[in-house]
């Protein structure tokens, strides 16, 4: 065999190694779906019937199984009695695998995943011992130590933030908005928008946002005044638009113009969405601008048309 030959021989075992180990990895993934499945069932069951067999994971697979498991109950619902959640994690190690796979792997995603789930699951575990995390180049795993540290101690969710050193991102925000929607951040929007701390002025915009809390207004409007930062300016205005405002104040449309026309297009998109008209959209951003929320919103009405056609 010559060379040409040997290199296309070595190709084709490669092609066909890999070719097993996706599917090998397709039906183990394919298998955990199923257990995941099944282990909802009868912690749902147990939650219904607490004297119900006790549930049980028998080797890593299925506890990475049953982990998903609970997390999902935990999203999908409200008012759950948690000393069952702890008594299935305590009877399976759930929390030791957890802080066990978290110190051991080499995985960036699997120390973020062991992270996450902490955020989600009614646990017991020195919080310390996460700070090394909370510090990590790896925006998912700070992320994830971030939130297992304020679902951990609620009451200190504002400290931890204003400590942080890192700007929180967009995605960031969003998780910590769904702890507060899961009730663990007793947290009040008002001094975070009068917060000087840009994370928390961040985490304020975004609270009201979520929660439409139409009060807030004037601080928003005190903020376009007085703010300097741009990224704050920008979520001022998105959050004005999102709890339906009248946006005709002096300084609002002084820094739409100063934004530029990339932002202005943006903000177009953001205003079709939230449902102002054309018109409303053509008073606060004049011009050639407001072309696109023109064509975002005659499109919509086109699809709605259609709908009702269909239907």
């Amino acid at each position: 065999m010559n060379g040409i030959e040997i290199a296309y021989t070595l190709y084709i075992i490669v092609v066909i190694l890999l070719s097993l180990i996706a599917i090998i990895y397709t039906r183990a993934e394919s298998h955990k779906e199923f257990l995941t499945k099944v282990y909802t069932l009868l912690i749902s069951e147990q939650l219904n019937l607490p004297d119900t067999q006790s549930i049980s994971a028998n080797n890593n697979h299925e506890r990475e199984a049953l982990l998903d498991a609970l997390r999902h109950i935990i999203i999908h619902s409200y008012g759950i009695d948690h000393r069952i959640l702890c008594k299935i994690i305590y009877d399976n190690s759930l929390d030791e695998y957890i802080m066990k796979t978290l110190f051991s792997t080499w995985s960036s995603y699997r120390k973020a995943r062991m992270l996450h789930l902490l955020s989600y699951l009614p646990h017991n575990y020195e919080v310390t011992k996460l700070k090394r995390f909370r510090h990590s180049n790896d925006a998912d795993i700070r992320r994830g130590a971030l939130l297992a540290t304020l679902a951990d101690n609620p009451s200190m969710a504002i400290a931890n933030i204003s400590k942080l050193k890192h700007e929180l991102s967009a995605i960031d925000i969003t998780h910590i908005i769904s702890l507060l929607r899961r009730n663990l951040l007793p947290i009040a929007c008002e001094p975070l928008l009068k917060s000087p701390n840009k994370n928390l002025c961040l985490l304020g915009m975004a609270i009201v946002s979520n929660f439409n809390i139409t009060m807030a207004e004037q601080e928003l409007h005190s903020i376009l005044s007085h703010s300097r930062d741009q990224r704050i300016i920008r979520e001022a205005i998105f959050t004005l638009c999102s709890i339906g405002s009248t946006l005709q104040s002096r300084p609002l449309r002084q820094q739409i113009i100063a934004g530029g026309a990339e932002f202005r297009k943006t903000l177009c998109r953001h205003l079709s969405i939230e449902g102002y008209s054309i018109d409303t959209i053509r008073q606060i951003i004049p011009g050639r601008d407001s072309l696109l929320a023109e064509k975002i919103i005659l499109s919509h009405k086109r699809q709605l048309y259609t709908s009702s056609e269909v239907s």
